[in-house]
């Protein structure tokens, strides 16, 4: 499928300045109140930067304002930061944080079998120099 050129239909919408669809964290980074100034190939372009840079990705029929390699490494960041930072998104994975925090508990020794394993040690030891 061959890419369309810059703009496309879609992109030409500008939708990527408004800040309705991006998750709550990161529409304070789209606070653009200069942009009835712009013409509207600038307004397109700067929907388009900052729909690929803040969100993290593209529609591949679409030539974009970002290398791809670039467009990548925004992406594995958005991901990292919805993970932590996005409620909805981190509901999904808590329970299986939860599990291992949980089972790591369980399989390190407490703190009371430390000492009683110190204890029996010296008793041990103590036993052997008296008899």
């Amino acid at each position: 499928m061959p890419k369309q050129p810059f703009p496309s239909e879609r992109q030409t919408f500008c939708r990527g300045l408004s800040r309705g669809i991006y998750p709550a964290y990161l529409r304070d980074q789209v606070d653009y109140d200069y942009v009835d100034k712009l013409s509207d190939t600038e307004r397109q372009w700067l929907a388009a930067f900052t729909e690929e840079y803040l969100r993290g990705w593209w529609v591949k029929a679409e030539t974009q304002v970002h290398p791809v390699e670039l467009l990548r490494q925004s992406n594995a960041a958005h991901q990292r930061l919805r993970r932590h930072q996005d409620p909805l998104a981190f509901a999904s994975v808590r329970d299986d944080i939860a599990h291992d925090l949980l089972r790591e508990e369980a399989e390190k020794p407490s703190r009371g079998q430390v000492e009683d394993q110190i204890v029996a040690a010296i008793d041990q030891r103590r036993r052997r120099e008296r008899g």
